[in-house]
């Protein structure tokens, strides 16, 4: 198998209908901050001639096993989801709707992270 070869099998991903496609672009931007992390640059391209790749298509893999490892919150993700949620009750509608999922989102992400709540 090539560079070329691997690092595509990388930056592809089985859909659910078993196609390939793109890879998502989470996954992307953890593979992108894990290089950045371990001192490397994303867009480097590693290899010789056409046989060659960005330097994060090597990192999805690991990307990829981060975000399936938040699959299942812990206390302190749940406690600030709920200690942030806001929920507005459209009765006309017969529907309720989160109106601060960003903020939820950067909050859970927070929690999952270890840091302590930015000040509001």
């Amino acid at each position: 198998m090539t560079l070329t070869d691997k690092a595509a099998s990388f930056a592809r991903t089985e859909t659910e209908e078993g196609a390939v496609g793109d890879v998502p672009e989470m996954i992307e931007r953890v593979a992108r901050a894990l290089v950045l992390d371990y001192g490397g640059h994303p867009d480097q391209v590693l290899g010789f001639s056409s046989a060659s790749a960005a330097l994060w298509t090597f990192y999805v893999p690991a990307a990829r096993a981060a975000i399936a490892a938040m699959r299942e919150p812990n206390e302190a993700l749940l406690g600030e989801l709920h200690d942030k949620v806001r929920i507005e009750v459209r009765p006309e509608e017969r529907g309720a709707y989160i109106t601060n999922a960003d903020a939820m989102w950067a909050a859970g992400i927070d929690a999952a992270l270890g840091n302590p709540p930015a000040a509001r």
